[in-house]
C-alpha cells in the first residue's frame, strides 16, 4: 500500500516536527502491509464467511503501530462508545529536532 495526499490539520499548539514524524510512523505502519502478511494473518485469523481484507489491514496496522510505540485501545473520550471506533491508537510523540 502507498499512502498518498496527505492532508495537514493544525490545532492549537501545533508542532510541524512532531506532527511529520508522527505522520512518518503512521506512513511505515501502513505501507509495511504486504500481500505476504495478509496471507499469513487469514491463514491465523481468517474465516470463510469474510468477504473483504479490510478486516486483515485493519488488524495489520494497529500491529505494526503497536510494534512501533503506540498505545492501542485508546479513546479521546472513554465515555462515548463512538470514539472508540475512531480513536484506536495513540502516541505522543516528544520534540523532534530538525
Amino acid at each position: 500500500m502507498i499512502v498518498e495526499d496527505i492532508l495537514e490539520i493544525q490545532p492549537p499548539r501545533f508542532n510541524k516536527s512532531r506532527f511529520t514524524h508522527g505522520l512518518t510512523e503512521i506512513r511505515n505502519c501502513i505501507e509495511g502491509i504486504s500481500a505476504d502478511g495478509l496471507i499469513s494473518w487469514y491463514r491465523a485469523n481468517g474465516r470463510e464467511s469474510d468477504k473483504s481484507v479490510s478486516k486483515a489491514v485493519n488488524a495489520l496496522i494497529l500491529q505494526n503501530l503497536e510494534e512501533a510505540g503506540w498505545e492501542l485501545n485508546w479513546s479521546f473520550c472513554p465515555a462515548v462508545n463512538s470514539n472508540h471506533a475512531t480513536f484506536e491508537a495513540s502516541k505522543e510523540f516528544n520534540q523532534v529536532v530538525v
